[in-house]
């Protein structure tokens, strides 16, 4: 995203700068600004299934996946049981979910 402000920016203050190019900084702004706002992180650790809530569905999920971890071929499926973000899916995971789920946390 810096590098697509800074871009813009140069583009912003070269007034010898052509329209080719200040259409160029704008698309790049665009880009960098769509990627940014799709890195966002807008869900809740513990709140596996997406639901918005802390049930005993995210808990089900997590013991699901007990004992996965980012070795295993299809981690990127199972990291979202990872609630810590340690790379494995273990009982502090659990009783995270758990705590969550009896309104403890």
């Amino acid at each position: 995203m810096q590098a697509a402000i800074d871009q813009a920016s140069a583009v912003a203050v070269n007034a010898q700068a052509t329209q080719a190019e200040v259409d160029q900084a704008v698309t790049a702004l665009n880009a960098a600004l769509q990627t940014f706002i799709s890195s966002v992180i807008t869900s809740r650790p513990g709140d596996v299934n997406g639901d918005d809530k802390f049930t005993v569905g995210d808990l089900a999920i997590v013991a699901a996946y007990y004992g996965k971890n980012s070795s295993d071929s299809n981690w990127q499926k199972y990291k979202v049981a990872d609630i810590n973000g340690d790379g494995v899916v273990d009982l502090i995971d659990l009783a995270a979910v758990a705590q969550k789920v009896l309104g403890t946390l």
